[in-house]
């Protein structure tokens, strides 16, 4: 199965091997971009920050889409084939969170939705666009469960979801104390780990009784 062929939203599972050691493990979903390239919302992940399109690595992908598939990964390749390669230009991997937040931008007051945050930066997305100067503070305050606690940073670029929605990319204060955000990080990372593995152990549990129904029900003629 090529990368390309995943549906929006299909869980995967990505692992970076170099010289035989396994580097990285990143559990997430497919989501497409304007251009229908493959990116990914990424819920957990073990190891460091690395291009997953360099010839360096051997990676070993499967997609859990009607049924556990092994996907064609094409980073011997330089080169061409877009739709067939993961298109990430971030610096660190950012666990995905969605949910919304307070946020003071240019010392105003709004509601933003929190997409995903990593220990360097995060995004955020707002219903009304704010005309910015470069590196314009922002900080927001997030409330989750046991976590309560506030970001400061800059916002470094813009881009329009829709008519109405605009995204927001950020890189979090180098003085900022990072200690609640990696500890949040971390707790989000085992729940949606969580969420996802049980998530496809139970489609794959249905698949499997399904093919098995099929099969026992077969007609012969």
């Amino acid at each position: 199965m090529k990368l390309s062929e995943l549906k929006e939203g299909t869980p995967v599972r990505i692992q970076a091997f170099k010289d035989g050691k396994n580097i990285n493990d990143i559990w997430g979903k497919i989501r497409k971009n304007s251009k229908n390239q493959c990116q990914i919302v990424i819920y957990y992940y073990e190891g460091g920050n690395i291009n997953l399109n360099s010839p360096e690595y051997e990676i070993h992908a499967t997609a859990y889409e009607n049924g556990e598939h092994e996907i064609d990964w094409n980073n011997q390749k330089v080169g061409g084939q877009e739709d067939d390669r993961l298109v990430e230009n971030r610096d660190t991997f950012r666990i995905y969170i969605g949910i919304p937040v307070e946020c003071t931008i240019k010392n105003e007051d709004t509601a933003a939705l929190l997409v995903d945050l990593s220990e360097g930066g995060f995004r955020i997305c707002l219903r009304d666009e704010v005309i910015y100067s470069p590196d314009c503070p922002v900080e927001i305050a997030v409330e989750d469960g046991d976590f309560s606690f506030t970001i400061g940073g800059r916002i470094v670029w813009n881009k329009k979801v829709d008519t109405v929605k605009t995204m927001y990319g950020c890189a979090i204060n180098s003085d900022q104390d990072k200690e609640s955000i990696i500890n949040y990080i971390k707790e989000k990372q085992k729940k949606l780990y969580d969420e996802i593995t049980s998530g496809i152990k139970c489609f794959l549990m249905q698949h499997e009784k399904l093919s098995r129904f099929e099969k026992e029900n077969v007609r012969i003629f």
